[in-house]
């Protein structure tokens, strides 16, 4: 909103609002402001299940892209954007041990 507001040239561009969708991004760490902007805002405290960004409703710009290409009837370019996502987390995870250990240790929680 904080862009939206400071930037007029935006104020002329339509804006959409996307189904909250099941994120599958893994690489950003929760500071806080997954409870501030998810669509669980105000329901439950930070440190709870729901504070995850999948069951709040947030996604990543490129999941974001992909909803909008599907959105206009391009699935096979939502997918592709979707796979493309997949292959950059895995390949930036591989890359760096201490979000690769981060990640294992998040999924562990996640299967109990």
């Amino acid at each position: 909103r904080s862009i939206f507001r400071k930037c007029s040239v935006l104020h002329a561009l339509p804006r959409v609002s996307l189904e909250a969708a099941s994120s599958t991004y893994k690489l950003r760490s929760n500071f806080g402001w997954r409870h501030k902007f998810g669509s669980t805002a105000n329901k439950s405290p930070p440190d709870s299940k729901d504070s995850d960004c999948a069951e709040n409703g947030l996604v990543c710009t490129a999941e974001a892209g992909a909803s909008l290409l599907e959105r206009a009837g391009n699935w096979e370019g939502g997918a592709e954007v979707r796979r493309q996502l997949e292959v950059f987390q895995n390949l930036y995870a591989a890359s760096h041990p201490h979000i690769l250990s981060s990640l294992c240790a998040r999924e562990g929680q996640d299967q109990q």
